[in-house]
């Protein structure tokens, strides 16, 4: 859960639990070892594309915002970095890479800038500048 929700799960008498991924989180929403959690839309689509029956109740939504990025380690040279990432951003154009991106439920992949995650930037300095003021 995340850190800007423990005020309000100690208002409802709950307490926080740790379940190591949102799809753990979601396995344990469905057997009641947890009463609510914060899935990321991209675990919860694949999950609901799988269970489309999942007594799941979406509460809210954030957003939009883009995608998560993939991200490369700064270890790797950059000449490999720039191969992968032309790789990535044009697996839409091979015929057998396009069935395993549709299989996943991924049109294509696109190249990301910094300011593509400005609003997420605005949503986390807020939450820190709130949870300041408690």
């Amino acid at each position: 859960m995340a850190l800007w929700a423990d005020p309000l799960l100690s208002k409802l008498d709950l307490a926080p639990k740790i379940s190591g991924g949102h799809f753990l989180s979601i396995t344990m929403i469905l057997a009641q070892e947890a009463d609510i959690a914060l899935i990321d839309s991209t675990v919860l689509e694949a999950y609901l594309r799988e269970y489309p029956a999942a007594p799941l109740k979406i509460l809210s939504r954030l957003g939009p915002y883009p995608a998560p990025p993939l991200v490369l380690s700064e270890r790797l040279p950059a000449s490999q970095r720039e191969k992968l990432q032309e790789l990535i951003c044009n697996m839409h154009l091979d015929k057998e890479a396009k069935k395993a991106l549709h299989k996943a439920g991924i049109k294509r992949f696109d190249r990301v800038r910094g300011e593509d995650y400005l609003g997420l930037k605005e949503l986390y300095e807020r939450v820190v500048a709130e949870r300041s003021l408690t």
